[in-house]
């Protein structure tokens, strides 16, 4: 749990340094879209931090449920640490596709203007097809927007089979079956999106 407790802290330093440095990089205030990106998802790991702080302090006790030994304690208390930590995943992840769709619309020669609804799944593959991501990247970003879609829409149980190899974790889908994972995936998942959307950002700022 410690463990949990220092990522968050370095994830919440990484969105804000990352913020300050793609600001100055693209000259324009961190509170200016694209960038504005990184103080938003700088708020969501900030209340997953204090979230996740309670349940630290409540590790090695037991809860107020009606647990009868520590380690049932600790289990329950896994479970609610992985729930607060899937909740700071989709709210990053709707950060970022409100932060991609305000910037497409305010930049439509970028990648192209859309005819209906702009998702972030259209906007990615739009960017693979004008060069802006690799397919790679592509597909890794597929498989946040299937996790995101599969937690808010199917209560965790995943409608497809999918893997995909991130930097520090695995993400396997399996179909009809409850998403699986330890309490360092979500984090690490996160981790690449900061890198990722940075990436996204100074390389359509090119176009």
């Amino acid at each position: 749990m410690n463990d949990v407790l220092k990522i968050f802290v370095q994830l919440r330093n990484k969105a804000h340094n990352t913020g300050e440095n793609v600001g100055k990089l693209l000259a324009i205030s961190t509170n200016e879209i694209p960038v504005s990106v990184f103080g938003m998802i700088f708020n969501k790991l900030t209340l997953g931090l204090e979230l996740l702080s309670h349940y630290y302090d409540a590790w090695g006790k037991k809860s107020n449920t009606k647990c009868l030994s520590v380690k049932e304690a600790r289990q329950e208390n896994a479970q609610r640490v992985i729930m607060i930590q899937r909740m700071i995943f989709v709210e990053t992840m709707s950060s970022i596709e409100f932060c991609t769709k305000e910037y497409i619309k305010k930049y439509p020669l970028k990648i192209g203007s859309f005819k209906n609804r702009i998702y972030l799944g259209g906007i990615m593959n739009r960017s693979k097809e004008q060069g802006v991501i690799l397919y790679s990247e592509f597909m890794l970003w597929d498989g946040c927007i299937k996790l995101r879609n599969t937690l808010v829409h199917n209560n965790g149980f995943s409608e497809k089979t999918l893997e995909c190899n991130y930097p520090n974790c695995k993400l396997n889908l399996q179909k009809n079956k409850m998403i699986q994972g330890n309490l360092k995936l979500y984090p690490n998942i996160i981790d690449w999106l900061l890198d990722s959307i940075k990436l996204w950002i100074i390389a359509i700022n090119k176009k």
